[in-house]
This record gives C-alpha cells, sequence and structure tokens, in this order.
C-alpha cells in the first residue's frame, strides 16, 4: 500500500534476490494508509482482493461483494 492509498506489486527475482520497481495494481479508498497493519487481503491465487475501505461520501452498511466461480 503506497502512501496515495494506491496498492501496488512488486516482482522478485528469486536467482538474483532483487526486487523490480513497484507497479499500481489499483487505486484503493482506505481511510488511511496504515503501515503497521494490513488492510488489505489476496486470495492465494492472486485473483481477488478485499481491501478495508469507505465508499465515497459517508458511511453506510457494509456490503462484501464476492465474485467466485468454480472451476
Amino acid at each position: 500500500m503506497a502512501g496515495d492509498r494506491k496498492l501496488m506489486a512488486v516482482k522478485f527475482d528469486r536467482k538474483t534476490d532483487t526486487p523490480g520497481p513497484p507497479q499500481v495494481l489499483f487505486q484503493t479508498r482506505v481511510i488511511a494508509p496504515n503501515f503497521t497493519i494490513r488492510q488489505y487481503d489476496v486470495t492465494a491465487d492472486t485473483q481477488r482482493f478485499v481491501v478495508n475501505s469507505l465508499p465515497p461520501g459517508g458511511t453506510v452498511p457494509l456490503t462484501l461483494l464476492t465474485n467466485w466461480t468454480s472451476q
């Protein structure tokens, strides 16, 4: 999570132990970036994310949207 609330990814070269440059995955609406706790989680296959965030315009009841398909 970057300071501007963008979720970032970094490729890592195992042979040289070298990280690549950070790349933006997507913009989030987290309340405030917090670098001591994770405000997101990702599935093992890296295809889905859950991000703890507020909707624009204030507070509303929590809605969890899942896009799960069996394979």
